[in-house]
């Protein structure tokens, strides 16, 4: 019996899929069973005496009441042998069928090749070559009720050779093709193990190791990627250049851990500020960088005033002491229309901010002071 692919999901999922495939396969062929003695039983395709038109009709009923009951029923809840009785009630409806059209000339014969076939496919090595006994036995029961040697000895010369070699060749392909595809599920699944792992390094490459925001390289390439769009649309957007206040003097007073609990809490509220189209970074030392995409000036202020608050409001909470921060603000197109251009310009009203008093934004369109 031949595995199933195992493309993604667990190992169960994957098995649960696979016999779910099966069984609808296998209500097909019940449906094709049940249109089949249908038309023997109501057609003149037979002789009219071989067969008996009542019983096969009664077949067709309790053939789509075993339809109704593959669907319906929850086989993930039970063990995939569980299916083994939907094979022994189809091998059963077979034999009556066979039984009620005409013994060993029934036109029926054919669906115990069906079922051979199902059963290589769907079970074990174990279990298929039980069951292929099974059918092999009830395949030769007209003899039980229409004994006839040469059609025996025909039976057994001819179809019960083709069962054998139907199960063969069903379970080796099932099997191959089972191995093919585990073994491209493998090679994908470390295929996207390779590509997770490259994104990852590439993260990590381009992420500051302290506050885990992009690096400043990573900011540069978004801000040229960002002013290439709002070219084709013509939109704005703003850059603000934060610094925090007298970091220094926190180090000193404080340590160098609570110098570095200060950056990671001002990259937390950046963080948890931004907008999935902003892009925050740490710029180098205290100094961090926000693209506000689609962004015109007032909101950029409104932005910098509750991420302040935060900041306040927070470091008092977590540090015992206000941290304060000191930002400019450079807008596209206006202030220039470059990456280099538009960071020095949010440099240079960072300065002008912290020259006007500290804990504020400075554009060059307001007056800070």
């Amino acid at each position: 019996m031949s595995e199933p692919p195992r493309r993604g999901g667990s190992p169960r999922d994957n098995l649960s899929r696979f016999d779910d495939h099966l069984r609808y396969i296998s209500t097909a062929l019940f449906g094709a069973g049940m249109l089949a003695v249908l038309l023997v039983a109501n057609f003149d395709l037979v002789l009219p005496h071989a067969i008996d038109r009542v019983a096969l009709n009664l077949i067709v009923g309790a053939a789509g009441l075993s339809v109704a009951g593959i669907l319906l029923f929850p086989w993930r809840r039970y063990h995939r042998n569980l299916f083994l009785v939907a094979i022994l009630d189809g091998l059963g409806l077979i034999a009556l069928a066979v039984y009620f059209s005409g013994g060993w000339v029934s036109p029926f014969f054919p669906f115990y090749f069906f079922v051979v076939v199902f059963c290589a496919i769907y079970f074990p090595p174990l279990t298929t070559t039980l069951l292929v006994s099974l059918t092999v036995l009830v395949s030769l029961s007209p003899q039980l009720y229409a004994p006839d040697a040469p059609r025996l000895i025909g039976h057994v010369v001819v179809q019960v050779p083709t069962y054998l070699a139907l199960a063969f060749v069903s379970w080796y392909m099932a099997r191959e093709v089972g191995r093919r595809e585990h073994l491209r599920g493998e090679y994908e699944r470390r295929l996207q193990e390779m590509r997770e792992l490259k994104d990852r390094l590439q993260r990590e490459a381009s992420t500051d190791r302290l506050t885990n925001l992009p690096d400043r390289a990573h900011f540069q390439a978004r801000l040229r990627e960002e002013i290439e769009r709002a070219r084709r649309q013509d939109e704005q957007f703003v850059v603000l250049f934060l610094d925090v206040d007298d970091f220094k003097r926190i180090n000193d007073d404080h340590g160098h851990r609570i110098g570095d609990e200060s950056l990671k809490l001002v990259a937390d509220v950046l963080r948890s500020n931004a907008r999935q189209t902003d892009t925050v970074a740490r710029h180098g030392g205290d100094e961090f960088t926000v693209l506000l995409a689609g962004t015109p000036l007032p909101e950029a202020e409104n932005f910098f005033g509750r991420f302040r608050d935060e900041v306040a409001e927070y470091s008092e909470r977590e540090l015992g002491f206000r941290l304060s921060l000191s930002a400019g603000v450079a807008s596209f197109p206006s202030d220039a229309s470059d990456p280099n251009g538009l960071l020095e310009a949010a440099d240079s009203a960072m300065y002008r901010a912290k020259r006007r008093g500290k804990d504020r934004l400075y554009h060059r369109f307001m007056d800070a002071g």
